[in-house]
């Protein structure tokens, strides 16, 4: 999820005061998520334990950890200053894998790459 340096979507400069006004604000819901894949077996059962993490420049965001769950809900809001407007915005969905293996990290539910060619200023962008 992290950019590299030569394709860096955020050049302000250090100090602040050089920085342009903004030219907008980006908001993003983070609703929900229906048919993920289980990432693990409780009881027989397969499920998975998702939370988001979305990254607009510098700038990232970790939503709570929705346990026990092929179809979490989320329903938290988040917004950005748009400084520069072809700054990219990532998200991921992932599994959180909480066992005591330094093998174990936490694992991608579900890559998502919206298609922001369709996104218009004042609409709602559901993907």
């Amino acid at each position: 999820m992290d950019e590299a340096a030569h394709v860096c979507s955020d050049y302000r400069p250090t100090a602040k005061q050089l920085w342009k006004p903004p030219v907008g604000t980006v908001e993003l819901g983070v609703i929900g998520c229906k048919n993920l894949l289980p990432m693990k077996t409780v009881n027989g059962k397969g499920t998975t334990d998702a939370y988001v993490v979305a990254k607009y420049a510098s700038k990232w965001i970790r939503t709570r950890t929705v346990s026990d769950s092929l179809e979490p809900r989320w329903n938290e809001q988040y917004t950005w200053k748009v400084y520069d407007p072809c700054t990219v915005l990532s998200i991921g969905i992932f599994d959180s894998f909480e066992v005591f293996d330094a093998d174990n990290v936490d694992r991608e539910a579900a890559p998502t790459r919206p298609d922001f060619r369709m996104v218009k200023c004042g609409y709602v962008f559901l993907h």
